[in-house]
């Protein structure tokens, strides 16, 4: 609870601090945890209990099957943060529960938001920062989602994976169940 109200009092003050965009705070909630998630709607969250989206043994990947369990701090209960893709709103900013907002992230929204050629998707597209500026790879004429790479995990001499706690999307449902359906065959 106290990680929770320290990332919803980010989210407020980064919020006050742009006043372009407006927040709800939702919290995604295993089954598991479910008096979690009272606590946390009564501090303000929207509240969405959840199972997984895909149980274990319906993984046909033998190797994801048999180690997925072994992944991170939550093997197949990660799978729950896919829900994000269909909540009701134009965006999403998904994180986990141990993030801290510092400033805005208006020029994310505004990439996403605004067309390419706009003044403010040309101007916002400019100031987001990419990992090869020399080399640079243009963004998408529609961003559907955005994420970054995983820093602190870093491993001398290996390349960042990308940070699963951190997502801006533009929830849709069928990109939830193509998710789903590749974790499902486990062939990635």
């Amino acid at each position: 609870v106290d990680a929770a109200l320290v990332l919803r009092h980010s989210v407020h003050l980064t919020h006050v601090e742009s006043q372009h965009y407006n927040y709800k705070m939702y919290a995604i909630v295993h089954t598991n945890a479910e008096p979690c998630g009272k606590v946390l709607q009564d501090f303000g969250f929207t509240v969405q209990i959840v199972k997984n989206p895909i149980q274990r043994n319906e993984i046909q990947g033998k190797f994801l099957r048999d180690h997925v369990h072994r992944e991170w701090c939550c093997g197949e209960d990660e799978f729950i943060k896919l829900y994000a893709y269909t909540l009701p709103e134009k965006i999403v900013v998904h994180v986990d529960m141990d993030f801290l907002f510092l400033q805005s992230m208006d020029d994310l929204y505004d990439a996403m938001l605004y067309h390419k050629d706009s003044d403010i998707g040309k101007l916002a597209r400019e100031k987001i920062p990419t990992e090869f500026k020399n080399n640079h790879v243009p963004l998408p004429n529609i961003i559907q989602a955005m994420m970054t790479r995983d820093w602190p995990q870093v491993i001398p001499g290996r390349k960042a994976g990308y940070q699963a706690g951190f997502l801006i999307a533009r929830p849709n449902r069928e990109i939830f169940d193509i998710i789903v359906d590749v974790i499902q065959k486990g062939d990635y």
